[in-house]
């Protein structure tokens, strides 16, 4: 075992990757607050109600970027309409009714 915890310090990555255990090169007690992962985003990629897998090979391809950009350019124009419709009528509550996304 001393042999793998050598490469494993000189290359910067866990035992259980030299071991091919783990995917992940990281060794387990990397701090999770630099990719500002919160709690419940750990909770969920931990609880397995959803494909890890899937995330990674989205997230990792070369045009996630392109994306998170559309998508939240759409959101805040979905955003910014039901606060001027709002603004319109304040004595409605438009907030009170689920947006629909369709």
């Amino acid at each position: 075992m001393g042999r793998h915890l050598k490469l494993a310090k000189f290359y910067g990555v866990s035992v259980d990757y030299i071991l091919c255990l783990t995917e992940n090169r990281n060794p387990q007690n990397t701090e999770l607050t630099k990719p500002h992962l919160s709690d419940g985003m750990v909770e969920l990629l931990k609880s397995g109600r959803i494909n890890n897998r899937l995330l990674y090979e989205i997230a990792t391809h070369e045009d996630f970027v392109t994306l998170l950009t559309d998508t939240e350019i759409d959101v805040d124009g979905i955003a910014a309409a039901h606060f001027k419709n709002f603004n319109r009528h304040p004595h409605e509550s438009y907030l009170l009714h689920p947006i629909s996304f369709s």
